[in-house]
């Protein structure tokens, strides 16, 4: 049997608003503006990094530490308010794994009360694992240490896993680790073989039993 691990933000969900929105609150709680182009310095970097980032381009008084608590604490609250934003198609797939007896998990170096929230918010049944940010001692992606954890509780064989992934150090991540890949969107990141579709959306439960076969 194979299992589906799923990375979070830009895979499952469409959170780059939430967080953009998360920024701008914070500057502006420091009388500073904090723009669309601001927010795309910070794509693709880790949250502490992305925390020093903004401290550094508004010179704000504050450590990277208490910015991160300020911007978790702030999505958390987002979740809460107004639901996961899930990509178009994502729910609808997870449940029809379920069905199928496939088991699947999320992996992300997101801090683990936002991914419960996105766990808590699933189908039934789905993303009952959950590798995050905030797993003691182990490196992070690129590395495949989270998608070897993953596939280590729920006891399937990591080279029998679908790696799916939107960016570059997730697929690197899923190679190192020694899973089958698929890319979902529309960035390209060549010189690793994975499967590709438009969104998560477009994969469909007949694309993974193939891609798992």
């Amino acid at each position: 049997m194979g299992a589906v691990l799923f990375d979070m933000d830009g895979t499952l969900i469409d959170s780059e608003p939430l967080w953009q929105r998360t920024e701008e609150k914070i500057v502006a709680s420091f009388g500073k503006v904090w723009t669309e182009e601001d927010g795309d310095t910070l794509t693709g970097h880790s949250l502490f990094d992305s925390a020093s980032l903004m401290i550094e381009l508004k010179n704000l008084p504050l450590e990277p530490e208490k910015a991160v608590e300020m911007m978790v604490a702030n999505m958390h609250e987002l979740y809460a308010w107004e639901g996961v934003p899930w990509i178009p198609g994502a729910q609808e797939l997870l449940s029809d794994l379920t069905r199928a007896g496939i088991p699947t998990a999320l992996v992300s170096a997101s801090y683990e009360i936002l991914v419960h929230d996105v766990c808590a918010s699933a189908p039934e049944g789905a993303l009952e694992v959950m590798v995050t940010g905030s797993e003691p001692n182990m490196r992070q992606k690129p590395s495949g240490d989270p998608y070897r954890l993953a596939a280590q509780r729920l006891k399937v064989p990591i080279e029998n896993c679908l790696v799916v992934e939107d960016s570059a150090p997730g697929l690197t991540a899923g190679q190192d680790a020694g899973a089958r890949l698929v890319l979902v969107g529309t960035g390209e990141v060549p010189g690793i073989p994975a499967a590709k579709f438009d969104s998560v959306g477009q994969l469909h439960l007949s694309d993974i039993r193939e891609l798992l076969a």
